[in-house]
Order: structure tokens, then C-alpha cells, then sequence
């Protein structure tokens, strides 16, 4: 009787301790507690984008077998231009943005929160982490490869390079890091469990917004829109670091998941229409990247829900005209509809009375000629108005299909306005 009382316990209690079980088509999902799927720092780029309006990366050149940095301009909104955009010969102290080594590989890498600058020698000279230093009295200044000889040491003469790189550091500028992101490679390793969480649409012909919580061993990522950052919050270390993934009549049986809703921030960049009609963007304050939480609060605002189906890959991200432009994009889905229909009319209308002057005119060998290239360029407009959302549909698949351009502003910015053309 008692080893039955043991046994019932044991059972009540192994049931109320039981963390949920959920079955899923995880894909990519590494099977068994001891797999070991990390990612590889050689398999993305890192982005990192600083106040200032310098945007770069840090990636693994196969060409070159080392890691190099690449700096690039970004709109920033209240940015000064001169320095991201300036010219002349580009120094990174240390020789890159971050120093890693090859048997370091699965490191997760992750941006500076500081980028100094400062110009010296007719270059540009950036600094990670650290400020530039070069103090009056120093001897030496490493940072910018300058050392007194030995006589000026001696004798306590002045040397014009280490003014000027005294003056360089003091001169020096500080940018925040505004955005941090990984831009992934096609190669990259299977990851130990993929889950997909969904935010469902407040109206009947709105589409559902997916994310994609993406597990490694040594990092949990979160990929949102083609978006994709670390995340970081409790709820990475508390639970989604470690789930488990079993196979079980042919399906991917998920352990240790126990939350359902889940609320996140919004580190995406918002952009701007300035008086010139250019675009800048800014992020929100202290939004680097991907953070989540189990309520809501003033900066997780977006619920998402647990979910064991898959996305559609091809669904359109209608989170411009949703969440954006929200109350203007109806309005700018209006002034394409009618000007597909009006744009070809109006050619016509124009093409025709044009004709009509030539055939009057009585010298139609002379005058059609000089309207020619006028009437095929008009007729080319009408074209692309009429097809331009197929153009636009094209493009975006051709982009997907081909992995052309992923994750870069251009192929981000084609599939953001898909939604308009709908």
C-alpha cells in the first residue's frame, strides 16, 4: 500500500513540476539536448549604426581570411553629414571595429556602445569603446603611430607630429550607438529550435505580424520583418536559452517553453520626411536591438502570441502602411489606384490631340518626327503606371529568390512599400 501511496506521489508531483510540452514543425531544429549548434561569428555581418551618421560593419572576408570593417553613410535625423560622408583616407585604431580571432569563431560579436573620430594627418581616425588619448605631457601617442625621437626626448624639443596628435584627441567626437543588427549569411548553422510567435490582426482584412525567436548555443536571436538582433531580457536566460528540441513520431517536440504571450520593444528605424523631402531615420532611445518581456510595459508594447504554425514566407509586410503610415497610407493607396487609371488616359488624351495638330498640319513627314520621341517616352510612363505594382511584386521575389541585397536598406525599403500596391 505504501509502495502504491510512493508511486501516486511521485506522479502528482512529477505532473504539477512538468514544464509544457509543445509539438511543432521547428525548423532547423537541432534534435536532442545534446546537440551542439553554435553560431558562428564567420556566418553574418554585423551592423552598427551611430548618431553621428556612420554606419558599419564587421564581417569575415573569406578573400582577405581576417575580419574587416567597412564604414558606410546613414541618414540620420539631426546627424551632421561632414563627418560620415567625408573623404580622404580612413584609419581604424587596432585595425578594425573589434578585434576577434579565428579560434574565438563562435563568440557572438556585439557593437561598441561608443565610436570616436577625430581627423589628423589629412585622414579620418576612428576609435571603438575608447576614447582616443594623448595627454600633453605624453612621449608617445599609439593611437596615432607617433613617438618623439630620441633627441627631442633628450632634449625636450617640441615634435609637430605629436602636437598635432594632441590636438587631434582633443578635438575628437563621440557618437551613441543607435542600432545594432545581424545581417545573416545563407551558410549559416542550423540553430537548436526556431519558434514562431504571431501578433493577429485587429481587423478581418488585416494580415497577421510573425516574428521568429531563433536558438543557438551560445545566442538567442529574434527576427523580425528580415530584422534580425540579439535578444536580450529575463526571458532569454530564464527559458528560451534552455529549451530543448526531441523527435518524436516524426515531429520536433519542444521542452521547457512556458510562456505563451510574450510582449517586445521596437529597435526598427522610423523615418522622416524632412523639408527637403529627403528621408532620414531615427531609432527609439536605448532601442538597440531586441528586447523581451512576459507584460507589457512602456517600451515592450507589441503582444505576440505563441504559435506551431508556420508564416507564409511570401505574405507581405504591411508594416508601413499599418503601424507607419498608418492614417496616411490610404491616402497614398488612392493617389496610385487613380493614377493608373488617370496617368494612361491623360497620355492618350495628350498623344492623340497632339496628332491630330500634326495631321492638320498638313506636313505630317516633317512635324511627326520631331513628336516621335515625345510620344514613345509619354507612352513608356504609361506603362510602368499601369504595371507598376506587378513591377513591384517582380522585384521583391526576385529579390527573395535570388538573396540579393538581404537585409540592406534597398531590398528593405522595396518590400516596406509592397504594401501600398496591394
Amino acid at each position: 500500500m505504501k509502495k502504491w501511496l510512493c508511486l501516486i506521489v511521485i506522479a502528482i508531483s512529477a505532473f504539477l513540476l512538468n514544464e509544457h510540452v509543445y509539438a511543432a514543425n521547428v525548423e532547423g531544429a537541432g534534435v536532442g539536448a545534446g546537440a551542439n549548434h553554435n553560431l558562428s561569428n564567420k556566418n553574418y555581418t554585423l551592423e552598427c549604426i551611430y548618431d553621428d551618421g556612420n554606419l558599419f560593419t564587421y564581417e569575415y572576408s573569406v578573400g582577405k581570411s581576417k575580419f574587416v570593417t567597412n564604414r558606410l553613410s546613414y541618414n540620420i535625423v539631426g546627424a551632421s553629414n561632414s563627418n560620415s560622408n567625408a573623404g580622404g583616407d580612413v584609419t581604424f585604431v587596432n585595425g578594425n571595429m573589434l578585434s576577434i580571432t579565428e579560434d574565438n569563431n563562435t563568440t557572438v560579436l556585439s557593437c561598441p556602445s561608443n565610436e570616436y573620430s577625430t581627423s589628423y594627418n589629412d585622414g579620418l581616425y576612428f576609435k571603438f569603446g575608447t576614447p582616443f588619448s594623448c595627454p600633453e605631457d605624453s612621449e608617445e601617442c599609439p593611437d596615432f603611430n607617433v613617438q618623439n625621437s630620441g633627441w627631442c626626448n633628450f632634449w625636450g624639443c617640441s615634435n609637430k607630429e605629436t602636437k598635432e596628435a594632441i590636438n587631434a584627441a582633443k578635438n575628437q567626437q563621440t557618437a551613441k550607438l543607435l542600432s545594432e543588427r545581424f545581417i545573416m549569411s545563407n551558410n549559416a548553422e542550423e540553430p537548436n529550435a526556431t519558434l514562431y510567435y504571431v501578433m493577429y490582426a485587429e481587423q478581418a482584412s488585416g494580415v497577421n505580424a510573425y516574428i521568429k525567436i531563433i536558438i543557438y548555443d551560445n545566442v538567442v536571436l529574434l527576427e523580425k520583418d528580415g530584422r534580425v538582433t540579439r535578444l536580450t531580457g529575463d526571458l532569454v536566460t530564464d527559458e528560451f536559452s534552455k529549451i530543448t528540441v526531441e523527435e518524436k513520431d516524426n515531429q520536433h517536440i519542444i521542452q521547457g517553453l512556458r510562456t505563451d504571450l510574450i510582449f517586445i520593444n521596437s529597435p526598427e528605424p522610423n523615418p522622416v520626411t524632412t523639408s527637403s523631402s529627403s528621408i532620414s531615420y531615427s531609432f527609439n532611445d536605448g532601442q538597440t536591438m531586441y528586447s523581451v518581456t512576459k507584460t507589457k510595459d512602456n517600451i515592450h508594447k507589441y503582444p505576440y502570441k505563441y504559435t506551431d504554425s508556420d508564416p507564409d514566407p511570401n505574405k507581405v509586410d504591411d508594416s508601413l502602411c499599418t503601424q507607419r503610415l498608418k492614417n496616411t497610407s490610404p491616402i497614398l493607396k488612392n493617389v496610385i489606384k487613380y493614377s493608373q487609371l488617370l496617368i494612361p488616359i491623360l497620355v492618350i488624351v495628350i498623344t492623340s490631340i497632339d496628332i491630330g495638330k500634326v495631321a492638320l498640319s498638313g506636313n505630317i513627314e516633317e512635324e511627326l518626327p520631331k513628336k516621335k520621341k515625345m510620344i514613345i517616352n509619354r507612352f513608356i510612363i504609361m506603362v510602368v503606371f499601369f504595371f507598376l505594382p506587378l513591377f513591384i511584386k517582380l522585384s521583391i521575389k526576385l529579390i527573395k529568390d535570388a538573396g540579393i541585397g538581404e537585409g540592406n536598406s534597398i531590398s528593405d525599403g522595396i518590400q516596406y512599400i509592397d504594401c501600398l500596391f496591394e
